[in-house]
């Protein structure tokens, strides 16, 4: 579950990135290279985010059948 928690810490961390590229998107600031480092930014997290789910779902299936 410790990999799991890492995942969306880390998901997490990427959020301040997210949050300016977005302001500089939203400024038309450098045009497509802040909108592909936006989308970017954008999957990254939503990876991390369907990893963490997948791994802390695989860890509670594994606790339960211990029991």
């Amino acid at each position: 579950m410790a990999d799991a928690w890492e995942l969306m810490a880390e998901a997490e961390r990427v959020a301040p990135a997210v949050a300016c590229c977005r302001g500089r998107v939203r400024k038309g600031r450098e045009g497509r290279q802040a909108q592909a480092e936006l989308d970017a930014l954008l999957d990254k997290k939503e990876q991390l985010k369907a990893a963490y789910f997948h791994r802390a779902k695989a860890a509670v299936a594994l606790g339960s059948k211990e029991k």
